[in-house]
C-alpha cells in the first residue's frame, strides 16, 4: 500500500492487510472530502475508516 496525500502527493508506504486500525481488507472506495480527512471503505471487513494526519 502507498499513501498519497488529499492532492496526490506520494508519502511514505504503510499499510498492512488485517482487521485492526490502519489495516484495510480489500479497499473499495477512498474519499478526502478536506485537506486532512481521508475516508476508506472495505469490503472485507465492513468498514469505513476515518484517516487524520498525527499533530
Amino acid at each position: 500500500m502507498r499513501r498519497f496525500d488529499c492532492a496526490f502527493r506520494g508519502a511514505p508506504a504503510g499499510g498492512t492487510d488485517g482487521k485492526q486500525l490502519t489495516q484495510f481488507g480489500w479497499i473499495h472506495e477512498i474519499a478526502c472530502p478536506s485537506e486532512n480527512t481521508l475516508y476508506v471503505a472495505e469490503r472485507l471487513n465492513g468498514r469505513v475508516q476515518k484517516l487524520t494526519p498525527h499533530p
